[in-house]
């Protein structure tokens, strides 16, 4: 966790449980609510982070960052009518700043070729998701 804590003050993000130092605020965007709801429950008991929202297609995401304080936006690739890539490059427009990380079930590389800060696997072994979607977090600074 020191080498968390370090590199996380480094880049200017706040986190610490130990001293009780803010989580991130992120908003979770998939169409799977089962999904969805496991994810943000995995988040918030780590401690890193505050789900302060959820949506379940792309204009919902679009309108939540406007609503919402968020730090960073979890992205499902394939979502009904804006999918994830396109979400991400409306939100370049509108919200440049906010690191968008795009989620998938399937491997994927060409979302960094457009931009997204991040890629995670949503299936597979999520007790590490917490800390993954952190330190890639930590690492875009």
């Amino acid at each position: 966790m020191a080498s968390q804590q370090s590199s996380a003050c480094a880049a200017g993000i706040s986190y610490s449980a130990e001293v009780g130092v803010k989580p991130l605020n992120v908003a979770i965007v998939d169409d799977e609510s089962e999904l969805t709801n496991l994810l943000s429950m995995i988040l918030a008991t780590s401690g890193m982070f505050n789900v302060v929202a959820t949506a379940t297609n792309g204009q919902d995401a679009l309108n939540i960052i406007h609503e919402k304080q968020i730090d960073a936006i979890l992205v499902d690739l394939c979502l009904p009518g804006l999918n994830g890539i396109m979400v991400m490059e409306r939100l370049r427009e509108t919200a440049p700043g906010l690191p968008v990380v795009i989620m998938s079930g399937f491997p994927i590389v060409d979302v960094y070729l457009r931009g997204a800060k991040g890629y995670l696997e949503k299936y597979g072994d999520l007790e590490d998701f917490p800390t993954k979607l952190f330190n890639l977090l930590v690492s875009v600074g």
